[in-house]
């Protein structure tokens, strides 16, 4: 990864087509190790599943790897902070 960052930051630098070029096989290569790494892995997961609820789960993971973070407390005009009242039931696992 880090190679490919230097690859990428000299051809920029240098507008070389020849780096750029050189750095176009590298990040494709990298990126589709990591897409074989994240099937194997995952291959594996469902393999040792023993429940519906964990293979869902399981499931959810994979197809959204991206949490979201919960909104904080909000500064009114005075300074004081506030916390945002939850108006959505928490789903539970």
């Amino acid at each position: 990864m880090n190679f490919r960052y230097k690859l990428f930051k000299n051809a920029v630098r240098t507008k070389d087509q020849e780096i750029y070029a050189r750095y176009k096989r590298v990040r494709n290569y990298i990126t589709s190790e990591i897409r074989i790494a994240k099937a194997r892995y995952f291959e594996e997961r469902i393999a040792s599943v023993k429940s519906a609820a964990s293979y869902w789960n399981l499931i959810a993971e994979a197809t959204n790897p991206v949490r979201r973070s919960r909104i904080g407390p909000l500064k009114r005009e005075r300074g004081k902070m506030e916390a945002l009242p939850t108006t959505t039931k928490k789903r539970q696992t």
